[in-house]
């Protein structure tokens, strides 16, 4: 891009600037909502301009994209303020898009008046919205800034014959007039307008706001600003500027961050029904609320209770034998009395109801000799009480459904660095990651476990549509402890060979992921040969890979060093600790080819080229121990 003349050499953009060279690469972030006018006025919000017009073209046939061509843009200018019957005398400032190239600034200097990049440079899909920022507060403040960088304009640039000269700072004007702008972005030409009563109520700021009811501003105070936690106040006279307005402040008051605690007063009359507004515990804020009341009530010594305890009581002695002293008790209660829970026996009974008039029955029984012993439960069970939340469990059990349940392996774990102290070895662009490879030995696994009882004996796997979607992180600043949900479930197969779907979860931050999932088939000794190869198939293909392997031995001759190696991956970001350092003896060519030995302790594994690509090794007695470890 230097060569072709877009970027700047010093980094810096000189917008329709003698020094014009390129422009530099900016960063920054616009936000722009845009709504309906009529809707903007109707919900009362405050909007910092209005789009006229939009219109685009291009430039059709150029010498190509480093010479946009000027009359394009002249006939694109005239389109847009056709289109809404505009007369372009009204505009007092350009919007354009001055990028500091030394052939684009004089093909667009013909509708100038300013460019945003030279104080922000080239921002790329945040510029358009740059150029419309910094011209609504050009409409809002009546001031046109000038470039920055500029020192004197580009002798390509005419300015006598276009009448431009170099920008300076404007006063506020005083016309009530509209404001117009136009503002350019590559040949993307906005017409904006102000909205003429926003605009003569900003001119009378100072006296308009004078008239204005102090509970407006303490609701945009309250409602459209962010509470910051230091406050301070200072009462001055207005339409003045007063110096020091820090020292004359009050000192500032930290705001308190807990909500204000409320005390209740009652009357105390009673002349309400007991009864009343009893259905409103079916309510669980209603419920909630009074509850917590009643915990009030309690911490201040209150010993009655608004929400009554139930309690259970067993009798030796029949139904009709306390039949008038549950009716007689039942009348003085407030709340639900004493009933009959369940008839155990003949001459065994239980009785609930409130805790209160429970043990009255239970001291009066005593006293008679009449066996009664109270349960230990904290709720009245078996009894009327549990109707309050019966239908809450019903919809919480849900309808019973006679299908059959699932068929499917599923195993759950947690991932501790305590337990696999290894995956601190494995770090990829910082966080620690549980391998990629160790999940589809995870599956490998898992398939023998399921496959153990096929017919034939297992000779090897076959994966398809392997996906990975999200990184399994572990440890971190939190030290996080991923919850890893693993499902194996097995498919139909029109070959004889069994089939598996294995998918990955992972739950952290109560939410779950899936992070893998795979189709894996397990390849047995008696399988039909057209479902996979036949022998002269498969010994072609041990041949080829074996020339392939002895080609790529004969051209490695090449030695690199390890460390080497290993350190300039670091750098990269691939933090391969003593755990995953297992190759030796790297050699390469000059031809895009190496190769490297594993030294994987207790399995053996050949010697495996790379051209073009890397080939990765797993560890598979490391990895079925892990399984066994992880999924017992």
């Amino acid at each position: 891009m230097t060569n072709l003349d877009f970027l700047s050499t010093s980094g810096h953009c000189f917008s329709f600037d003698h020094r014009a060279q390129g422009y530099a690469r900016g960063e920054g972030i616009m936000v722009r909502v845009l709504k309906r006018l009529s809707d903007a006025m109707r919900d009362g919000h405050v909007f910092r301009a209005v789009v006229r017009s939009t219109t685009c073209n291009e430039d059709g046939r150029t010498l190509g994209i480093t010479q946009p061509s000027g009359t394009a843009q002249e006939r694109l200018i005239r389109h847009t303020y056709q289109m809404i019957g505009l007369d372009m005398s009204r505009t007092r400032y350009f919007e354009a898009y001055g990028t500091g190239t030394p052939v684009g600034d004089p093909r667009e200097a013909q509708a100038i008046g300013g460019a945003v990049k030279s104080n922000t440079s080239h921002l790329r899909g945040a510029s358009g919205l740059a150029g419309i920022v910094k011209t609504i507060l050009v409409l809002e403040r009546g001031i046109i800034p000038p470039n920055a960088n500029f020192e004197k304009l580009n002798p390509k640039i005419d300015g006598a014959y276009l009448r431009l000269k170099t920008l300076k700072r404007r006063p506020q004007e005083s016309t009530g007039l509209n404001r117009l702008v136009s503002a350019d972005k590559d040949g993307i030409a906005r017409m904006l307008t102000s909205y003429s009563a926003y605009l003569k109520s900003h001119e009378g700021l100072p006296a308009y706001k004078q008239n204005q009811p102090l509970s407006d501003l303490a609701f945009t105070l309250n409602m459209r600003r962010i509470h910051l936690p230091l406050r301070s106040y200072a009462m001055v006279e207005a339409n003045k500027v007063w110096p020091g307005l820090e020292l004359q402040a009050s000192t500032p008051v930290k705001a308190s961050l807990q909500a204000p605690r409320l005390g209740f007063v009652f009357s105390g009359q009673g002349v309400q029904w007991c009864g009343i507004a009893r259905e409103l515990f079916h309510s669980e804020s209603f419920s909630s609320e009074m509850q917590l009341a009643g915990s009030y009530l309690r911490s201040i010594a209150c010993t009655w209770d608004a929400a009554a305890k139930g309690s259970m009581l067993v009798v030796r002695a029949s139904e009709t034998d306390l039949e008038d002293r549950i009716q007689r008790l039942g009348k003085a209660s407030f709340s639900f009395g004493l009933s009959l829970a369940r008839v155990n026996s003949p001459r065994s009974i239980t009785i609930f109801g409130e805790e209160s008039l429970v043990d009255t029955l239970n001291a009066e029984l005593d006293e008679q000799g009449v066996f009664a012993r109270k349960l230990r439960v904290p709720l009245a069970y078996d009894s009327r009480q549990m109707k309050l939340i019966a239908e809450a469990y019903t919809c919480m059990i849900g309808e019973l459904d006679s299908s059959e349940g699932v068929k499917y392996a599923r195993w759950r774990h947690f991932i501790r660095l305590a337990d696999m102290p290894w995956v601190q070895d494995h770090i990829v662009h910082g966080p620690m990651l549980f391998p990629a490879a160790g999940i589809l030995v995870m599956a490998i696994e898992f398939v023998k476990q399921e496959a153990i009882n096929s017919n034939g004996g297992l000779t090897g796997f076959l994966f398809e549509d392997v996906q990975f979607l999200n990184l399994i992180k572990v440890g971190g600043q939190e030290e996080q402890e991923p919850e890893v949900q693993v499902s194996l479930q097995e498919r139909s197969a029109a070959h004889s060979e069994p089939y598996w779907e294995f998918n990955v979860r992972t739950h952290v931050d109560n939410e779950w992921s899936l992070n893998c999932q795979v189709t894996i088939t397990a390849k047995l000794s008696n399988a039909d040969a057209k479902d996979w190869e036949t022998a002269e198939c498969t010994q072609r293909r041990r041949a080829i890979m074996t020339q392939f392997e002895t080609n790529a031995r004969d051209a490695c001759t090449c030695f690199a060093d390890l460390q080497t190696m290993y350190s300039h991956l670091h750098r990269q970001g691939y933090g391969y600790g003593p755990g995953f350092q297992c190759l030796e003896e790297q050699k390469y060519s000059h031809t895009a080819a190496a190769t490297a030995k594993s030294c994987l302790s207790g399995f053996h594994i050949p010697l495996w080229p790379v051209a073009d690509y890397t080939r990765a090794t797993v560890t598979r007695p490391r990895a079925k121990s892990l399984t066994d470890f992880l999924y017992k």
